[in-house]
């Protein structure tokens, strides 16, 4: 080929099929965060909820989520499985006012996080001693 071919056939390319926009995603980041904080302090509560003004003026607050609305939070909850993990409900209470009603801390297993497939972090310090002893002495009898 020559220069002006492939120049042409560049010209010809539709690049923006090959753009990605991952701007949803990092709001959802965003939004998990704020959720996660929002869910961690609401031990008090029996039915934790938050207006979706002032969740939303939270999520506005951090970095990343300064474009965040309403429409972003509904796009969030429907098609993110983190966010739908964390919110049971958006729905309008008795003198209409929008809410978002949150799933408790230990409905999602809050409490106890854990790297899959990490069976030392369940050990304590003596056992993971012991442990690393019997796999050093077990590496030199080969």
């Amino acid at each position: 080929m020559r220069y002006h071919e492939i120049r042409q056939a560049l010209k010809e390319t539709d690049y923006s099929a090959f753009v990605e926009d991952d701007a949803e995603n990092h709001c959802s980041d965003v939004l998990a965060s704020v959720l996660q904080n929002i869910i961690f302090s609401a031990e008090h509560a029996e039915i934790p909820k938050i207006r979706v003004d002032a969740l939303i003026h939270l999520v506005r607050q951090e970095p990343g989520g300064e474009a965040f609305n309403a429409e972003a939070l509904k796009s969030c909850q429907q098609n993110d499985e983190g966010i739908k993990n964390l919110i049971a409900n958006i729905k309008d209470d008795d003198a209409g006012v929008k809410y978002v009603y949150l799933n408790r801390q230990d409905e999602f297993g809050g409490d106890e996080l854990q790297v899959p497939g990490d069976a030392d972090a369940t050990k304590t310090a003596p056992e993971k001693t012991v442990s690393s002893m019997a796999k050093r002495a077990a590496g030199n009898r080969s």
